[in-house]
């Protein structure tokens, strides 16, 4: 309750600071939007880890509670706008982060499971949601209904790797392989997402495209990623000081990627591959993420949402719920054909729920490159985002748990058995 109590304080005194004076200038207002989303998303955050929940939901109620977009609306849109450079280095940190839990022994050991699981996912779960946001363009008469339904399934079948590794560090479970097999479910479907994104681009027009160059700038980022990694090993090893500066700065560095047609996200979730599995850095280096990943995603989750139009949202809030609903079931379709394993059919589909940082990232990119269907797209891909993270993550904690316990109890049956 006293997080709860500090919380409800710091935005009061965020209310009379906002109603008594005006900033003097808007670095001023920049600091003070950053100060008071970062303070009173920290003590959200600790008030629904006391409730069981994940701390990002938290993060998240401070964001849509702060937001210029919201009733209370105690942010001005200006200084937040500045902010999303912030959001940019949040998403290297973490797929690199999302890089570095693509163990290769894990991998050896269950990869051809973990990518014919994926492969069922997210085939399964694109033809569902395609179905039906097709059937829901061509009723509201959107112009080019097949290319919009085929933009949102694709968007909609990727799952948050970030919400998926602070659930399971939240969950304290020391060993699940059921997060373990979620997370790199996760983690392939974005790689192969910012695969075909690329491509779709091409194929449907993109302004100075062509295949052939999206062909060039995926190998160029491939490349450029182990690049990355062999730089970091190699600072680690020479250098080795002031890491958490560093990959800052990093982060910050090879955000800018974009500028150069390099694909900041398929690099870093190489780079953190690449110094996970190929280098002597990886335990050492993970030491460090973990160390100021609570602040990563605090700012993350806050600004992201803090910058979401809530209004624009609850006028297509029927056609979000129908799309979670079709994601939901049809991602239990896939894990009932991809898996034998039944805890993973019995729990998994809740850890597949949520929506990715990413699909983010690449809504605004269809918003710049298609403005005729970008916008409902956006407002729908957000919506989803919005809602799956307020009630997945606590569930999907739930599940580990459960399913931690199950497979105990089954291990325990199995080594006991003459």
């Amino acid at each position: 309750m006293v997080y709860l109590i500090l919380s409800a304080f710091f935005t009061f005194l965020l209310f009379l600071v906002r109603r008594i004076a005006a900033p003097p200038s808007v670095m001023v207002d920049i600091v003070l939007s950053l100060a008071f989303i970062v303070i009173i998303g920290f003590f959200l955050g600790k008030f629904f880890e006391l409730l069981q929940f994940p701390a990002i939901s938290g993060y998240l109620i401070a964001g849509l509670i702060l937001s210029p977009y919201s009733f209370v609306g105690l942010m001005n849109l200006e200084p937040l706008e500045s902010l999303t450079f912030i959001t940019e280095i949040a998403l290297v940190f973490i797929a690199i982060q999302s890089g570095m839990e693509m163990k290769m022994s894990f991998l050896k050991k269950h990869g051809r499971d973990i990518i014919k699981l994926t492969l069922s996912v997210a085939c399964i779960t694109f033809i569902g949601v395609f179905t039906a946001s097709l059937l829901f363009f061509q009723r509201i008469s959107l112009e080019t209904p097949l290319k919009a339904a085929i933009l949102l399934g694709i968007l909609l079948i990727l799952k948050s790797p970030l919400s998926t590794i602070a659930v399971i560090k939240e969950s304290g479970v020391k060993t699940t392989e059921m997060g373990d097999t979620i997370l790199a479910i996760a983690i392939l479907k974005d790689i192969i997402v910012i695969l075909l994104f690329a491509m779709l681009i091409s194929l449907f027009g993109g302004e100075g495209s062509s295949v052939v160059l999206s062909i060039v700038e995926l190998i160029g980022s491939l490349a450029v990623g182990v690049v990355v990694g062999g730089l970091v090993a190699l600072y680690m090893r020479h250098v080795n000081v002031e890491l958490s500066v560093f990959i800052f700065i990093l982060a910050f560095l090879v955000s800018q990627f974009r500028f150069i047609h390099i694909d900041p996200l398929l690099v870093s979730i190489i780079t953190g591959f690449f110094i996970q599995n190929f280098t002597f850095a990886g335990e050492e280096f993970q030491k460090v993420l973990d160390k100021i990943s609570p602040a990563i995603y605090l700012l993350f989750f806050a600004l992201v949402h803090a910058l979401t139009d809530v209004h624009a949202i609850i006028k297509v809030i029927p056609i979000v719920l129908i799309l979670i609903g079709v994601k939901w079931l049809f991602t239990e379709l896939g894990l009932i054909v991809g898996t034998k394993d039944t805890i993973i059919k019995k729990y998994g589909s809740v850890g597949l729920i949520n929506q990715s940082g990413l699909s983010l990232v690449l809504v605004l990119i269809i918003e710049s490159t298609f403005p005729q269907i970008g916008g409902i797209i956006k407002v729908i891909t957000i919506g989803v985002i919005i809602i799956t993270d307020l009630f997945a993550p606590a569930m999907f904690k739930h599940a580990l748990v459960k399913a931690a316990k199950e497979r105990g109890r089954s291990r325990g049956k199995t080594s006991s058995a003459p």
